[in-house]
């Protein structure tokens, strides 16, 4: 494909807002900002199968500034190497895969929704017995006690080795 062809596509795959999100277990948190020298945007056309030397041909970049934001992305595991290519060690979600997404999480959205129903009242009873019942609005208790209990499922399947957290203990993403 010319070059006139890929700078289009990177064009259009970049007119779109993006926003990152982070899911971290204790006191891990990115080392770098993804927004500084355009490393978002690296992981985003690699999702998309722009090839490492096109991303470079569009931004304009020298052979040591490539290489510089790759070392970057390598060392806090957002992209990977295998067989000379950088993958994108992270999940990148257009509007698209959101839905198809929506659709991994409709499936058992009432299965949630009736467990959390049928123990609204011990919840909200645990709620008005803790000393966050005066600092802290039910709602943002039942956030909390929610993020403590997905975090607890993760640690099952953690142990349960059917995942793994990288080795800088988050879990990123990029969204459209």
């Amino acid at each position: 494909m010319n070059n006139f062809n890929q700078f289009n596509i990177i064009k259009e795959i970049l007119q779109f807002e993006y926003e990152n999100k982070m899911i971290s277990k204790g006191n891990n948190f990115p080392k770098l900002n993804i927004n500084e020298y355009n490393l978002k945007y690296i992981c985003i056309l690699l999702h998309n199968k722009i090839e490492i030397s096109e991303i470079s041909r569009y931004f304009g970049w020298s052979q040591k500034e490539l290489s510089d934001r790759l070392e970057l992305l390598l060392k806090e595991e957002l992209i990977i190497k295998k067989q000379n290519e950088y993958i994108p060690y992270l999940m990148v979600i257009s509007l698209e895969e959101g839905k198809k997404l929506n659709d991994i999480a409709n499936i058992i959205k009432d299965d949630y929704i009736n467990i959390f129903e049928e123990n609204h009242k011990s919840i909200h009873y645990s709620y008005n017995n803790s000393v966050y019942l005066n600092e802290i609005s039910f709602e943002e208790y039942f956030i909390w006690w929610y993020h403590l209990l997905y975090s607890r499922v993760t640690d099952l399947l953690i142990e349960a080795h059917i995942i793994d957290i990288p080795n800088t203990g988050n879990f990123s993403y990029i969204v459209s």
